[in-house]
């Protein structure tokens, strides 16, 4: 009787087990900003971030489908750190030195990170995947089905986004799915179509030699194409000489940004009259000589600070270009400039996700200006 008492609990309790199991694999594992990079410091994995909203209707209606599809969850549980993110909270969070909040304006408010992960460009649901270094592959707004999630996953995971764009993968295998859509629709109209390829291939007297259209070159390819990830991302001039390893290469570039940045930005008076702070965005293009071209405000606060910013980019000197597979390509960035007139926390460049986020001030301004003066006597 003991025996038995014993088999009965061991086999209740691997029930149990399995039953545990196969409810998780129901349910995406969620977890926290904070907990994914503590997850990740452990264990590097790529993280997907779900950026969302208490209000958004789309966001529960994705939560409720897309996300219990059981593909979708396995696929997502297997590869990734899941990540929620409410664009809307309010706690701060630390992240590469850098202390991002919750910023109060307009009918609703924004936190930073979110911001930051998503360009500027706030629409929910929206989602963003980042390699183990935190470095981002794709930014994808809007409600979507299992197929398109799966898509965004494989292209991540896969690492396709190393070789191609997105915009090419996604066409590619959009193109995929039509043909297997039409030859399940038409199944007869595609093995008459696929005999009589056959017979014109074997015809007595034919050529059977296949003709192809010619192909560009990857030259040509590369010119057309517009990266906003690549292995070797471009980089401010200035630390070429010094002999420093990948990590403090960029790290120094970086700096030798900020002292251009701090150097050259100056606060409206228009907009210090009227005590006028934010947020500006610039979106610019770094092309393969490392050139600054294209340079736009995509996000303005008014008061001509959206112009000193535009103007600050536009001087700037030649970059060095990035690299997609040894070869030199042109690379989108957005920079955030954020303008306050009280001093701050100085704010680090976070170029690993494509982001370069600045504060001028006006002590930030006057102690720059006395550097100077200094250098000089």
């Amino acid at each position: 009787m003991k025996n038995y008492g014993i088999k009965y609990l061991l086999g209740a309790l691997s029930f149990l087990i399995i039953a545990n199991t196969i409810q998780a694999q129901e349910d995406v594992n969620w977890i926290t900003w904070q907990e994914a990079m503590i997850a990740a410091e452990e264990t590097p994995k790529k993280i997907y971030v779900d950026i969302y909203t208490d209000w958004c209707g789309y966001c529960k209606k994705m939560d409720k489908t897309t996300f219990k599809d059981a593909t979708v969850v396995k696929y997502l549980n297997d590869n990734f750190y899941a990540v929620k993110f409410n664009a809307e909270q309010k706690g701060n969070i630390l992240f590469n030195d850098t202390e991002f909040k919750y910023i109060n304006s307009g009918g609703r408010g924004v936190h930073e990170l979110a911001y930051a992960l998503l360009n500027g460009r706030l629409g929910y649901p929206a989602f963003v995947v980042l390699d183990e270094e935190f470095a981002r592959i794709l930014i994808s707004p809007g409600y979507k089905g299992p197929d398109a999630v799966m898509m965004e996953m494989k292209f991540a995971k896969e690492e396709m986004y190393k070789t191609t764009s997105w915009q090419s993968y996604q066409a590619k295998q959009k193109a995929l799915q039509q043909t297997a859509i039409n030859q399940q629709a038409n199944p007869q109209g595609n093995a008459a179509a696929a005999s009589q390829a056959t017979k014109t291939r074997t015809a007595p007297g034919q050529n059977t030699k296949e003709t192809k259209a010619p192909a560009k070159s990857s030259m040509e390819n590369q010119n057309e194409e517009i990266f906003k990830v690549v292995e070797e991302m471009p980089r401010f001039p200035g630390c070429e000489d010094k002999d420093l390893d990948k990590s403090e290469l960029k790290d120094c570039a970086n700096q030798e940004m900020l002292k251009f940045i701090y150097g050259n930005l100056e606060y409206p008076e228009t907009a210090r009259n009227n005590k006028v702070e934010g947020m500006v965005v610039i979106q610019y293009l770094v092309d393969q000589t490392g050139a600054i071209k294209n340079a736009k405000i995509v996000r303005d606060i008014g008061n001509g600070c959206g112009e000193a910013a535009l103007k600050v980019i536009n001087a700037m000197p030649t970059w060095i270009p990035g690299k997609q597979r040894g070869k030199t390509v042109s690379v989108l960035y957005n920079l955030p400039v954020r303008f306050k007139l009280e001093s701050s926390s100085s704010v680090q460049s976070k170029d690993s996700m494509q982001e370069n986020d600045e504060t001028i001030t006006e002590k930030d301004k006057k102690k720059n200006k006395n550097k100077r003066k200094s250098k000089e006597n």
